[in-house]
């Protein structure tokens, strides 16, 4: 999978991600979900902090739209945003 995805912002507590090629790309995502299971627009993930949903699957079956909808508004304080940039890990505002 290409490290390039969009990002925006749906609102106060939602970022949609869409990386180039979509999630799960490499043989060792496979170890976590079987591709003879492909995700569904719909399909939701519910952990302590955010939920997320499949909004658009690939061709196949992989996700390739997911939002990220947080308990907390994307701007908490208790929140640190961070990717990896050409130099490791660096910070990072969520979109306005």
């Amino acid at each position: 999978m290409s490290t390039n995805q969009v990002v925006h912002r749906e609102d106060a507590h939602t970022l949609v991600l869409e990386p180039e090629g979509g999630w799960f790309g490499n043989s060792m995502d496979t170890l976590m979900r079987d591709r003879s299971a492909p995700f569904a627009v719909g399909e939701r993930v519910k952990l302590v902090d955010f939920e997320a949903e499949v909004r658009q699957p690939t061709q196949d079956g992989r996700p390739a739209r997911v939002s990220f909808r947080f308990a907390r508004p994307l701007e908490d304080p208790s929140c640190r945003w961070v990717y990896f940039g050409e130099q490791g890990l660096a910070e990072r505002a969520p979109p306005r």
